[in-house]
């Protein structure tokens, strides 16, 4: 401010105080920390480090850690230069149907189960012949229960 161009036109800093640093003489040090503190903001996309091969593998399932799975951009080896807005959403487009494709996998293979295996592995039908006159699965789940 102590330019012969801004003397000139008398400018000058607003001394008003920033709210929050109130306590702070104006124009100082600490001042000017403070107010840094109190309004500086982020202009790129933070993420954080679970990358894919160090923490989670290629079906977003993290090491070592039963049902746990990570969806975001902390996946990502490297971060774009851009917005990751796009590529994160890519990511979830890939994780809906990796799980769907987990889930119809899994009804699949129970769809698979012969009644007369269900029987045999869960001890719950007298008769073997007749096992499929049974209601399997809410027998299961009672059995299991």
């Amino acid at each position: 401010m102590n330019t012969t161009t801004l003397r000139k036109y008398g400018a000058s800093l607003n001394k008003k105080s920033f709210p929050g640093c109130e306590d702070h003489v104006f124009d100082t040090k600490e001042y000017w920390k403070c107010y840094i503190q109190h309004l500086t903001l982020t202009s790129y996309h933070p993420a954080g480090t679970c990358r894919v091969g160090d923490v989670v593998d290629e079906t977003f399932k993290v090491y070592n850690v039963k049902n746990l799975y990570i969806v975001d951009a902390s996946i990502f080896p490297s971060l774009p230069s851009g917005n990751i807005n796009a590529p994160v959403m890519a990511v979830a487009q890939k994780a809906v149907r990796f799980f769907k494709n987990k889930i119809a996998e899994k009804k699949r293979k129970l769809k698979q189960l012969k009644s007369s295996n269900v029987c045999y592995v869960f001890n719950i039908c007298s008769n073997m012949e007749n096992c499929d006159r049974f209601d399997i699965f809410n027998l299961v789940k009672k059995k299991i229960k």
